[in-house]
């Protein structure tokens, strides 16, 4: 009867070793991929904001195709908006017809 009881105490001893075992090395594992899991997180964030910025340089240049700058005042200003003089063998562009009005005025002047 002792040796059953011997034998049964080394069997509960050795169940409970395997089953703290288990537990840890899952709380381990659980960290580990709790860690993976933030780093592919941060790093598909991080993709995301590269392809956004890409995406709005590409917008940017695009919509720099279609915009000119005003020979007066400066402003940028749709192409097709524009309003346009030809004058000593350049294409000036204006914003409004005021704009267009002072630009003569001052180049008369000089």
């Amino acid at each position: 009867m002792e040796f059953i009881n011997a034998v049964l105490r080394i069997t509960m001893i050795i169940f409970l070793i395997r089953a703290v075992i288990t537990i840890a090395t899952g709380f381990i594992m659980s960290r580990r991929m709790q860690k993976a899991q933030r780093s592919t997180e941060l790093m598909n964030e991080k993709m995301l904001q590269i392809k956004m910025m890409e995406q709005k340089r590409l917008e940017e240049s695009e919509l720099q195709k279609h915009l000119v700058k005003d020979d007066y005042c400066g402003r940028m200003i749709d192409r097709t908006k524009a309003f346009i003089m030809h004058c000593e063998g350049k294409t000036c562009h204006f914003c409004s017809w005021e704009c267009r009005e002072k630009y003569l005025e001052e180049t008369v002047a000089i």
